[in-house]
């Protein structure tokens, strides 16, 4: 999935010049749409010079981190979380984010200090304590996993889902995937008769973005009974055509998951892009 580190970091003397002006809501609404296509070098010109345009925004560095995690470059998305940090001491994500890069580096003593201390600048934040409940739990500290957990769904509001999706919804958006895994772990211990349409297409969809078309085959295939029937076949065809060289328009790849009994419209993966990358979302069974 990743291209070479060196190839996305590194803007090329022949590359063309990128459209202007520019706003800032421009510049990431086109990175994020060369994300989706997969070209990355142009994804990384694009945050770029979002950060060129103001390197005291924050968010523009944040942003930047976790486009360095999806592209494998763990030490760049590291200085980019800590520019964050040093710009904003509160920005609760950069917090989390640069402690997911300490686990990667496995220096957990520091990934520790701010987890813990992104529950102390957010005490009523869910997602702070389910993460640091997830890292407990990967460091066998049952007893403050356990405590974590609690102190989250304390301040969990959402009646729909759970401390575990709702977090590993958000924690794939940044491209922690390894948190992702350990959290809809918790989710199939938890409950495991009672798993919704939401478990199976967050698995689908980190499986798609980590490019595992085996296990996401086999996470379509393994889940067709009822209440949950979608129309996986269609999906895993739709899915497989640009890996097949067959050309389509993104509108012509437009396939529904239709999930009997949802109330809910849930989106697997959408783009807009202008190369051919299917568009696949859940709707409510008629």
């Amino acid at each position: 999935m990743h291209k070479g580190v060196s190839q996305v970091f590194s803007l090329q003397n022949n590359a063309a010049p990128l459209p202007s002006p520019l706003d800032e809501n421009s510049l990431i609404h086109f990175a994020k749409e060369a994300e989706l296509n997969q070209n990355y070098e142009l994804a990384a010109r694009y945050y770029q010079e979002r950060l060129a345009m103001d390197q005291n925004n924050s968010s523009s560095w944040f942003d930047y981190g976790c486009f360095s995690l999806l592209v494998g470059n763990v030490s760049k998305a590291g200085e980019c979380f800590r520019e964050c940090l040093g710009l904003d001491q509160h920005h609760i994500l950069a917090l989390l984010m640069y402690g997911v890069v300490c686990v990667m580096e496995e220096r957990y003593d520091v990934a520790e200090t701010f987890f813990e201390d992104s529950t102390c600048v957010q005490p009523d934040n869910y997602l702070a304590w389910t993460v640091l409940g997830l890292f407990y739990d990967s460091r066998d500290n049952d007893i403050g996993a356990e405590m974590a957990f609690l102190e989250a769904n304390k301040h969990f509001k959402r009646e729909d889902s759970s401390i575990f999706l709702s977090s590993a919804a958000t924690l794939l958006e940044l491209h922690a995937y390894s948190l992702v895994e350990i959290a809809l772990s918790h989710e199939l211990l938890s409950s495991p008769k009672t798993l919704n349409q939401e478990y199976y297409l967050l698995l689908a969809k980190l499986h798609m973005l980590k490019e595992s078309s085996k296990k996401l085959r086999a996470t379509l295939n393994s889940h067709r009974s009822e209440p949950y029937q979608p129309c996986w076949l269609g999906f895993t065809w739709t899915y497989s055509l640009p890996r097949r060289g067959i050309k389509r328009s993104p509108r012509q790849l437009r396939t529904n998951i239709v999930v009997r009994g949802s109330s809910s419209r849930h989106t697997l993966y959408q783009t807009q892009t202008r190369q051919h990358i299917p568009s696949v979302t859940a709707v409510q069974c008629c």
